[in-house]
C-alpha cells in the first residue's frame, strides 16, 4: 500500500470529488546528499524508543557520545566528517606536494661571499656531477647580473649588500600586469627573476645574462644550474629535460621570512592562496596560480614562515588544487579556477569531476553530466567518476542504468573501501526510486555503507577522515528515510534515533573536522520530508523554525552568490516538505505560508538553473501544492488553475517514469481537473480526469493504492460526461464507481 494517506472532501459542484491532501511521491522525494554495522542484526537495532528528534543546534554543538555508552542504531565509533568529494586528494595533488618536498631537499647551498675569490667544491651526487668553477668568475657573474638588473654601473662591491634583492622578482622598468588577451582571458602573468620567466626563456639566454652557473648538476629529469646571488642563499635554476628551456627557478632565501612580507615584496597580497599539506594535514606550502608561485614553508612548527620561492610557468593544477581546497564556499571563485584548470590542461580529468560535482551542487545538471563525460574520457576507470555519472544520470531519468553502473563499483574488487561505501550509499538511495521502489534492499545497503565508511573515521589521512565523517552523516539520514518508507513496525518510535544520530554526527563533522555547514540544511530537510509521509500527526515546526534561521544565517554570512543558491535551494525543499506536513495538519494558512516562500526562493535562482528531471518533478510538485491549497482552502479555483499551468509542463516528461512512480501522480490531475471545470475549461478537465483515473488504476493493479480510492475519479468522470450530455460515458462510469463501492464493502 502507499505509505501516505489521502483524505479527500466533497465539493458541491457537479458532485466532483477533489482530493485536498496531496503528499509527495513517497519513493522520490529525498535527493541525494552529496556521496554502524550490518552484522545480521540490522532488525535488533530497529528498537521502540520514545526518544523525539532533537534538531542540530547551531549555537552549541551537539556533542556525540561515546560507542561504548550508546544505544545507536549503528554500532560505530565516534562519528566523524566526511570530505565532499571536491575535496578529496588527488594524484596531481600528491605530486605538487613531491616536487615541494624536493624543492626542500635542493643541494647544498652555494653562500655568496664578497671576501675574496673562492672556488665552489666539486660535490658528487646521485642526480649527477657538480662541476668546478672558478669563484672569481662565478663572483663576476653575479655581480652583472644585480648590475644588469637595476639598470646601472655606479652600485658596485660593498654597495650591493645595501640592495634590496626582491627587486630581481620585478621587472626592470617596473612594468604593469599585461593586459588581458584573447589567449590569456584571465589575465595570467607568471613572476620572473631578474628577467628570467620559467617555461618561456632559454637556458642559452639565462647564461647569456647571469653568466656561467656556480655548480651544475647533470640529471636525467633536467640539469641544474645553481646560481649564487646576493641576497640569499643560492638561485637553483631546473632547466626540462632536453636542457633547452628553463622549468623552474628555486630562490633559497637567506634564512626564513614571514610569509605576509614575502606576500608584499611579490605583490601577491591581493591574490587568494592555495594551501598545499601532507596527507596529515600539515602545511607545506601555499602557491598562487595566477603568478606561478610557490612558497615552501620552513621545517618548523612556524607554518608562516617561507624557507623557498619557486617559480614556475602558469599551470593548471594549481588552480585545479585552490577549487578542491576551497574551504570559504566561493563557488563562482572555485568554477573560474577549474575552468582555468582545463584551458591550460585539457587532459586534467580530475579539475572536469570536480567542476561537475560543483554544478551539480548549485543546480546545473546537464552542465555536470557534460564535464563528468568528459573527466570519463579521460580516465574511464575512475570509481568516483563512475559514481558522479551514475548519480547524475539517475537523477535525469536513467535509473536504470545509474543502478547497473553504481553496482559495478562496488563489484570492481580494486575500488578502495571508502569508495565502496560511498557507492553502497548511493545504490541505496537509487533502490528507493523508480515504479517499484524496495526499501529493505536499500537498508541492507544502507547499513553496508555505515560498516564501510566507519572503518575510517579516525584516519590519519584527512581526506580519508572527511570522506568517512560524509557517508556516514548521509547513511544515517538514508536508513531513516528506509524506515519511514518501508514495511517496519513502530516507525514513528525508530525513525526520530536514526535522525537524532545524524545530527549529532553532523555536528562533530562541522566542528572537528571542518564540514559544510550546508549538512544542518540537509537534515533539516531529510527530516521534513519523512515527516510529511509517516504516518502519524507530527508537530514539524521545531525542524521548520531552526531550518528558516539556519538557511537565513547562511545566506546572511555568504558572499558568494551561487553558495547562497545551494542554501536557497535547500530551504526550498525544506519549507515545500514543511507545507504539506501543516496541510496534513490542517493548518492551512502556516502551509500556504511555507509553500509561498518556497515558490520566492525557486524563483530567485531560476536564471542559473539547469534542473534534472527530478528538480523538475519537485518544482511540479510544489505549484500543485500551492494551487490545491488556493482550491480547497480559499476556492479560490482560478487562481488555483493559474499554478497548474505551471506545474503540468514539470510532469510531461516520458522519462519520468522510470524515475518515479508515477502512478502516483493521478491524485494530482484528478485534483486539476475540478478546478478546470470548476472555471470552465470542460474539455481540458476531462482530459485532466481521466489521466487521472488511468494512472490510479496502474497504482491499484501493481498494489500501491487501495481499489477504493478509484471512486474519486470514476466519479468525477461520470458526473462530467453527464453535465456534457455523453449519456452512455456517463453511465459506463457511474457503474464503474459502483462496482468498486460494492467490491470495497464486501471484502
Amino acid at each position: 500500500m502507499r505509505c501516505p494517506s489521502h483524505s479527500r472532501t466533497i465539493i458541491q459542484v457537479l458532485s466532483l470529488t477533489l482530493v485536498v491532501s496531496w503528499v509527495p511521491t513517497a519513493s522520490a522525494q529525498f535527493r541525494e546528499i552529496s556521496p554502524g554495522h550490518s552484522d545480521g542484526s540490522a532488525a535488533a537495532e530497529l528498537v521502540p524508543t520514545t526518544e523525539p528528534f532533537v534538531p542540530p543546534n547551531v549555537e552549541s554543538p551537539a556533542k556525540e557520545e561515546s560507542p561504548a555508552k550508546e544505544e545507536s542504531p549503528a554500532k560505530e565509533e565516534s562519528p566523524a566528517k566526511e570530505e565532499s568529494p571536491a575535496k578529496e586528494e588527488s594524484p596531481a595533488k600528491e605530486e605538487i606536494v613531491k616536487k615541494t618536498e624536493s624543492h626542500v631537499k635542493a643541494k647544498e647551498p652555494v653562500v655568496p661571499s664578497t671576501d675574496g675569490p673562492k672556488t665552489v667544491v666539486e660535490e658528487d651526487t646521485a642526480d649527477g656531477v657538480a662541476r668546478t668553477i672558478e669563484s672569481e668568475e662565478a663572483a663576476a657573474n653575479a655581480d652583472a647580473v644585480v648590475s644588469k638588473e637595476l639598470e646601472s654601473d655606479e652600485l658596485q662591491g660593498s654597495e650591493l649588500e645595501s640592495i634590496d634583492p626582491f627587486l630581481s622578482f620585478r621587472t626592470a622598468k617596473a612594468e604593469p600586469l599585461s593586459a588581458p588577451s584573447p589567449s590569456n582571458s584571465h589575465g595570467y602573468e607568471p613572476l620572473r627573476f631578474n628577467q628570467i620567466e620559467p617555461g618561456t626563456t632559454t637556458v642559452e639566454v639565462l647564461r647569456d645574462s647571469w653568466g656561467e652557473p656556480g655548480k651544475y648538476i647533470d640529471s636525467e629529469e633536467g640539469d641544474v644550474l645553481v646560481y649564487a646571488f646576493p641576497g640569499f642563499r643560492q638561485i637553483d635554476v631546473y632547466a626540462d629535460a632536453d636542457g633547452l628551456l628553463v622549468q623552474s627557478i628555486l630562490v633559497h632565501l637567506a634564512k626564513p621570512t614571514e610569509s605576509d612580507e614575502i606576500h608584499e615584496q611579490l605583490d601577491l597580497v591581493d591574490l587568494q592562496p592555495v594551501e598545499i599539506s601532507d596527507d596529515a594535514g600539515t602545511p607545506l606550502a601555499h602557491g598562487f596560480p595566477e603568478r606561478g608561485v610557490l612558497l615552501t614553508l620552513a621545517d618548523s612548527a612556524e607554518s608562516r614562515l617561507v624557507a623557498q620561492i619557486s617559480l614556475g610557468p602558469i599551470q593548471g593544477e594549481m588552480f585545479r588544487m585552490r577549487a578542491e581546497s576551497d574551504e570559504k564556499h566561493q563557488i563562482a571563485d572555485s568554477l573560474a579556477d577549474l575552468e582555468a584548470a582545463t584551458e591550460l590542461d585539457d587532459q586534467d580529468d580530475h579539475a572536469f569531476w570536480l567542476r561537475a560535482e560543483l554544478l551539480s551542487r548549485v543546480g546545473r545538471s546537464k552542465d555536470a553530466i557534460e564535464n563528468c563525460q568528459s573527466a570519463l574520457r579521460l580516465d574511464p576507470t575512475n570509481p568516483l567518476y563512475r559514481l558522479t555519472l551514475a548519480r547524475l544520470n539517475a537523477a535525469d531519468g536513467q535509473l536504470e542504468s545509474g543502478v547497473s553502473d553504481t553496482q559495478a563499483v562496488i563489484d570492481d574488487p580494486d575500488v578502495s573501501t571508502i569508495v565502496r561505501a560511498r557507492a553502497e550509499y548511493q545504490i541505496g538511495n537509487l533502490l528507493t526510486s523508480g515504479p517499484d521502489p524496495t526499501f529493505e534492499d536499500a537498508m541492507a545497503h544502507h547499513l553496508k555503507a555505515i560498516d564501510l565508511a566507519v572503518k575510517h573515521v579516525n584516519d590519519d589521512t584527512e581526506s580519508m577522515r572527511r570522506m568517512a565523517k560524509d557517508v556516514l552523516v548521509d547513511a544515517h539520514l538514508a536508513v531513516a528515510q528506509d524506515v519511514a518508507l518501508g514495511n517496519f513496525q513502530r516507525q514513528s518510535e525508530v525513525v526520530p534515533k536514526w535522525l537524532t544520530r545524524a545530527a549529532q554526527i553532523g555536528e562533530d563533522y562541522i566542528s572537528q573536522d571542518g564540514g559544510d555547514e550546508t549538512i544542518r540544511m540537509e537534515i533539516y530537510r531529510t527530516t521534513l520530508a519523512i515527516y510529511s509521509v509517516l504516518d502519524g500527526s507530527f508537530n514539524a515546526s521545531v525542524a521548520t523554525e531552526e531550518a528558516l534561521r539556519e538557511g537565513k544565517r547562511l545566506i546572511a554570512s555568504a558572499d558568494d552568490k551561487l553558495y547562497q543558491a545551494r542554501i536557497e535551494r535547500e530551504l526550498s525543499e525544506a519549507l515545500l516538505y514543511a507545507a504539506v506536513v501543516e496541510q496534513r495538519r490542517g493548518r492551512a494558512e502556516e502551509a500556504m505560508n511555507y509553500a509561498s516562500n518556497a515558490v520566492a526562493l525557486l524563483n530567485s535562482q531560476q536564471a542559473e538553473r539547469q534542473p534534472s528531471l527530478f528538480d523538475e518533478m519537485m518544482e511540479g510538485q510544489l505549484y500543485f501544492l500551492v494551487g490545491s491549497l488556493y482550491a480547497t482552502t480559499r476556492d479560490d479555483h482560478r487562481e488555483a488553475v493559474s499554478w497548474y499551468e505551471r506545474a503540468k509542463p514539470m510532469f510531461s516528461d516520458e522519462s519520468l517514469s522510470n524515475l518515479v512512480d508515477s502512478s502516483s501522480f493521478g491524485d494530482l490531475f484528478v485534483s486539476m481537473g475540478v478546478s478546470y471545470w470548476t472555471v470552465g475549461e470542460r474539455e481540458k478537465a476531462v482530459e485532466l480526469t481521466q489521466a487521472g483515473a488511468d494512472l490510479m488504476q496502474q497504482a491499484v493493479q501493481v498494489g500501491t493504492l487501495d481499489l477504493a480510492a478509484l471512486t474519486v475519479p470514476y466519479g468525477n468522470l461520470a458526473s462530467m460526461h453527464k453535465h456534457l450530455g455523453n449519456g452512455n460515458r456517463a453511465t459506463h462510469f457511474a457503474e464503474m464507481m459502483a462496482r468498486v463501492e460494492k467490491e470495497t464493502t464486501t471484502r
